[in-house]
C-alpha cells in the first residue's frame, strides 16, 4: 500500500506481430474497500485489497488482471548474535557441532538463526567451518590450540566463542596380516608378518597380543609363536580360514592350503654289504635315492626292480620294508642294477667265489636222557659239513654242563663219550666242536624208587577199659630210610584176633583208636601194600566202678570259696579210672550248711550259684540211679568297688537323661533320679573288672610300652546303668556306649576323650548295664586294642617334646 504500478499493453495482429498501444483505456475494479488510482497505466495503491484491471482499446478487451494490495511491512532487524558449540574441547580430526542463536527486533527470546552467517575463526588454519544446512553448522578441528570463532551477520557480531583443540589420542585403526606363503606341507611352518595402523598413520609390526580365529579349527594349522614371530604350523591336510584381531579390530582374513607334496625320484644307488662273497651266500642290499624334496641319499622304501647279468648268477630275495638280499648261486661275477620307472641305479659288481668245506652244524644224541643212580649213557656226536656231508666226531668235542654241579661225569674211553649218574638231579649238555655248538639236551638222574620195608604201630598204652580208647599211630617205612604216617585215605588194612575184645575206627585221616568192647586179649596187625606189622597186644580190663562228684571250672575241692557279687558255675561229673563223664540229667538242691551259722544268700539256676550275702550253703547234685554228690559253699566280702563309678539314670526311658552334678575336683555321679545300685549291677561290676583286667593283661606289651614313655597309669571302670532293658537304648543317644577310651580334661564339668595327651588323665573301660543284671555290655577288646596302639603311637611322636605330668588326676 502506497507503492505504484506502471501497467503496459500490447497489440497482437492477425500475422502475429505485436505492437505497443499508447492510447489504452483502462477500467478499474475495486470490490469491498480495495481501490486502486489510474494515471496512464500507472496505478497507484490506496487501500489493501484485490483490484481488477482491464485494458481497452479499439473496441478489444485484454484479460482481467488481478492487483493485489497489501498493508506495508515492518522491517524485523537482527539486534543480537551468540554462537554456542556441544564441546568446549576437541581432538584434532573432530567436527563439534554449533549453534547459532539470533535476538530480532520483534522478541526478546533468542531463536535459531537459519538465515546466511560468517564465520571468523582465528587463527584460521585451526580449524574451518562445515555449514550442514538449515542454519546447521560444525567446527572441523585441524591442528592442535586455541580457537576463537566469531559469527556476524551485517553489522551485528556474536561473542567470540573459545574451542581448546587438543592433540588426538593415537588408536589402532587397521590390521593387516601377510603370510610368507598360503599353501603348506604337513610339517612345514611358515612366519605371519602382523602389522598394526594406527590413527596417527604409524605403524609397526606386532609381536604378542593378536589373537587368531581360524575356521574350521580342526587341527589343520596351527598359529603359535616363537621368539616374538608368529608362524603357521601346518598338521594335516586341508583348508583353514585365518583371521587375526587385536581388541576387536579384525585384519582380512586369508586362505591356507595344507597338502602334501609331489615328490619324484631323481636318482638311485644300490650297495652291497660285501663285494666278495660266496656261492650260497646271502648279501644284503642297501636301495637309497635321491628325491625331489632333498639332496639327501634315502633308503627307498617303493618296489623297485632287478636286473642281474648273468641272469643264472644269482637271485634277489625280497625281505620287506625296502630290504633286500642278494643270494649267489655260482661261481663269477654278477652286475646288478636296480630300476624304478625311468631311474636307473650304477652297476654293481659282485665276485662270488667257490665255498671253502666248512663245519656247518653238530649234532649230538644220549643214548637215554633218564638215568638212574650209577647208571651212564652214551653221547653220539656228528659233524655236519658245508658240503652236506658228515661224519662222527670221535675227540675234540668239548661238553658244557649246566649246573655243572656233580649231578653227572663226563668220561671218553675208546673213542666215546658218556654221562655217569652221581646224583639226583636236572643237568643240560651242550656240546661243541671248533665253535659249533649243538642243541642241547637235558639228562634226568633220580634215585631208584624206594620200597615199603616196614610198618610201624605204636600206642601210648597197650591196656585199656571196657569203652574206653586208646591212640594208634600207623608209620610206614621205606628202603631209603624215609618214614611217612600211614593215612586212613590210603586204606589200610586191621586184623584184630579176636575181633570181639576190641576195635579199629580212623581219627580223622591221621591216627586210629581202638576202643574197648569186651573183656580179654587180642592182638592188632596192620597190613599195607603187602607189608604187615608186627602183632600189638592190647589188654581189655572191665569198665571201672564210677563216683558222682560236683566239678567247679576253679577246684574240685569239697569247699569252694567264693566273693559277695561272683558267681561259680557247677557240673556234675561221673570220676573214674576213665577220667570224668557228664551227668546232664543230674538234679539240684541248696541247703544251710548248719543252723549255727548263717546261710549264704545265693540265686542257684541252670547250675550256676550268684552270690548275693556272705554266708555258708551245701548245694547237692543227684544223680538218676540216686547216687549224690555236695559241695559246700562259703561266701565272704571282699568285694572292693572303690575304683568303680556307677552313673545312674532314670527309669523312663524317653526322660533318660545325664547330668553332671558334681562339683569340681569330685568324681562324676548320678541324674536327678538317681536309685541305688542292685546287687546284679554290683556283679556286673565285678565282671567288668575282670573283663579289664584280663584285657590288659593280654596286651601287656602295648600297656608297659606306655607306661615307659610316660603314659598315665590311673585305671576305672564305669558302669551306667539303667533300669531296664528298654531303657538301654537310649544310652546312644547321651553318648554312652561300651566303649574303651581315656580322658585327660573337662569342658565344664563334662570329660572329653583325648586322642593325643596320653600322659595324663583316666584310662576309662565303659559298660552298660541294667538294675536286673540281665545285660552286661562290655567293650569292644579289638576296638580297644586299636586305641592303646593309637595312644602307644601318639606318646613315641610326643616324647621328644613333651614333659609329661607326674600329678595324678
Amino acid at each position: 500500500m502506497g507503492q505504484s504500478l506502471q501497467l503496459t499493453t500490447d497489440c497482437v495482429y492477425s500475422d502475429d506481430s505485436r505492437k505497443a498501444l499508447a492510447n489504452t483505456q483502462w477500467t478499474v475494479e475495486s470490490p469491498n474497500t480495495t481501490e486502486a488510482t489510474n494515471n496512464a497505466g500507472l496505478f497507484q495503491a490506496k487501500k489493501a485489497g484485490v483490484a481488477v484491471v482491464t485494458a481497452n482499446f479499439d473496441g478489444l478487451a485484454s484479460s482481467k488482471v488481478n492487483l493485489t494490495i497489501k498493508d506495508p511491512v515492518v522491517p524485523v532487524t537482527l539486534n543480537e548474535l551468540r554462537v554456542e558449540a556441544s564441546s568446549a574441547t576437541a581432538q584434532v580430526g573432530d567436527k563439534i557441532s554449533l549453534a547459532i542463536k539470533g535476538k530480532y527486533s520483534n522478541s526478546s527470546d533468542l531463536v535459531l538463526v537459519k538465515d546466511a552467517v560468517r564465520f571468523t575463526v582465528t587463527p584460521s588454519d585451526i580449524g574451518n567451518i562445515v555449514i550442514l544446512g538449515d542454519g546447521a553448522y560444525q567446527f572441523h578441528a585441524l591442528k592442535e590450540g586455541e580457537a576463537s570463532i566469531v559469527v556476524s551477520q551485517g553489522d551485528v557480531n556474536s561473542q567470540g566463542l573459545k574451542i581448546a583443540v587438543q592433540k588426538p589420542a593415537v588408536i589402532l585403526k587397521q590390521l593387516n596380516v601377510t603370510p610368507s606363503t598360503t599353501t603348506l606341507t604337513p610339517g612345514i611352518s611358515s612366519e605371519l608378518k602382523v602389522e598394526a595402523l594406527y590413527s596417527d598413520n604409524s605403524s609397526k609390526v606386532v609381536t604378542d597380543g593378536v589373537e587368531f580365529e581360524l575356521s574350521p579349527d580342526n587341527g589343520t594349522v596351527k598359529v603359535e609363536k616363537t621368539n616374538g614371530v608368529y608362524r603357521m604350523l601346518a598338521e594335516k591336510e586341508g583348508t583353514v580360514n585365518i583371521v587375526a584381531s587385536i581388541g576387536g579390530v579384525k585384519a582380512l582374513g586369508f586362505t591356507i592350503t595344507v597338502k602334501k607334496p609331489v615328490v619324484t625320484l631323481s636318482e638311485l644307488s644300490v650297495e652291497a654289504s660285501s663285494p666278495n662273497v660266496v656261492v650260497g651266500d646271502k648279501v644284503a642290499l642297501s636301495i637309497k635315492g635321491k628325491y625331489s624334496n632333498s639332496n639327501d641319499f634315502v633308503p627307498v622304501k617303493d618296489a623297485v626292480s632287478f636286473s642281474i647279468t648273468p641272469a643264472d648268477i644269482g637271485s634277489i630275495i625280497l625281505l620287506g620294508d625296502g630290504a633286500y638280499q642278494f643270494q649267489a648261486l655260482k661261481e663269477g661275477e654278477a652286475s646288478l642294477v636296480v630300476n624304478q620307472g625311468e631311474v636307473k641305479s650304477q652297476v654293481l659288481k659282485i665276485t662270488i667265489q667257490k665255498p671253502a668245506v666248512t663245519l656247518k652244524q653238530v649234532i649230538a644224541n644220549p643214548v637215554t636222557k633218564d638215568l638212574l643212580l650209577g647208571e651212564f649213557t652214551e653221547v653220539k656226536v656228528e659233524a655236519v659239513y658245508s658240503d652236506n656231508s658228515k661224519k662222527p666226531v670221535t675227540e675234540g668235542v668239548e661238553f658244557e654242563l649246566n649246573p655243572n654241579d656233580g649231578i653227572v661225569k663226563l668220561e671218553s674211553t675208546s673213542g666215546a663219550y658218556r654221562l655217569v649218574a652221581q646224583r639226583e638231579g636236572t643237568v643240560n649238555v651242550t656240546a661243541s666242536v671248533s665253535g659249533v655248538k649243538a642243541l642241547g639236551f637235558t639228562i634226568t638222574v633220580k634215585k631208584p624208587a624206594a620200597t615199603l620195608s616196614e610198618i610201624i604201630v605204636t600206642s601210648r598204652a597197650t591196656e585199656l577199659f571196657v569203652s574206653s580208647k586208646e591212640t594208634l599211630t600207623i608209620t610206614a617205612k621205606y628202603s631209603d630210610g624215609t618214614e611217612k604216617s600211614l593215612l586212613a585215605s590210603e586204606s589200610p588194612t586191621f586184623k584184630v584176633e579176636p575181633a570181639s575184645i576190641l576195635t579199629v575206627q580212623p581219627i580223622g585221616d591221621g591216627d586210629y583208636e581202638v576202643v574197648g568192647a569186651q573183656e580179654g586179649t587180642a592182638t592188632v596187625v596192620v597190613s599195607y601194600a603187602g607189608v604187615s606189622s608186627k602183632p600189638m597186644t592190647f589188654k581189655v580190663n572191665p569198665k571201672p566202678k564210677a563216683t558222682l562228684v560236683i566239678l567247679t571250672p576253679m577246684t574240685d575241692a569239697p569247699t569252694q570259696k567264693l566273693n559277695v557279687y561272683e558267681e561259680l558255675k557247677l557240673a556234675a561229673f561221673w570220676k573214674s579210672q576213665l577220667g570224668n563223664e557228664g551227668v546232664p540229667d543230674a538234679t539240684w538242691s541248696v541247703k544251710a550248711a548248719s543252723e549255727q551259722e548263717p546261710a549264704a544268700g545265693v540265686v542257684f539256676q541252670d547250675g550256676v550259684v550268684r552270690a548275693t550275702k556272705a554266708g555258708k550253703l551245701i548245694v547237692e547234685a543227684k544223680a538218676a540211679d540216686g547216687s549224690t554228690a555236695s559241695l559246700e559253699i562259703a561266701v565272704v566280702e571282699g568285694a572292693d568297688y572303690k575304683w568303680m563309678q556307677f552313673w545312674v539314670y532314670g527309669d523312663v526311658p524317653d526322660n533318660t537323661k545325664f547330668i553332671w552334678t558334681a562339683p569340681e575336683g569330685t568324681d562324676f555321679v548320678f541324674t536327678a533320679e538317681a536309685e541305688e545300685v542292685s546287687a546284679a549291677a554290683l556283679y556286673c561290676g565285678r565282671k567288668s573288672q575282670a573283663a579289664f583286667n584280663q584285657f590288659l593283661k593280654d596286651n601287656a606289651e602295648i600297656v608297659k610300652e606306655i607306661h615307659d614313655l610316660k603314659g598315665t597309669k590311673d585305671f576305672r571302670v564305669i558302669l551306667n546303668v539303667v533300669k531296664t532293658r528298654q531303657a538301654l537304648s537310649a544310652l546312644p543317644r547321651l553318648d554312652r556306649t561300651a566303649y574303651f577310651w581315656h580322658w585327660n580334661r573337662y569342658i565344664g564339668q563334662v570329660p572329653v576323650l583325648s586322642m593325643s595327651a596320653f600322659d595324663k588323665g583316666t584310662w576309662i573301660w565303659e559298660v552298660n548295664t541294667t538294675q536286673d543284671g540281665e545285660v552286661c555290655e562290655q567293650p569292644d577288646v579289638k576296638e580297644g586294642r586299636r586305641y592303646l596302639e593309637h595312644a602307644r603311637q601318639r606318646l613315641k611322636v610326643m616324647s621328644n617334646y613333651i614333659v609329661p605330668s607326674t600329678t595324678p588326676r
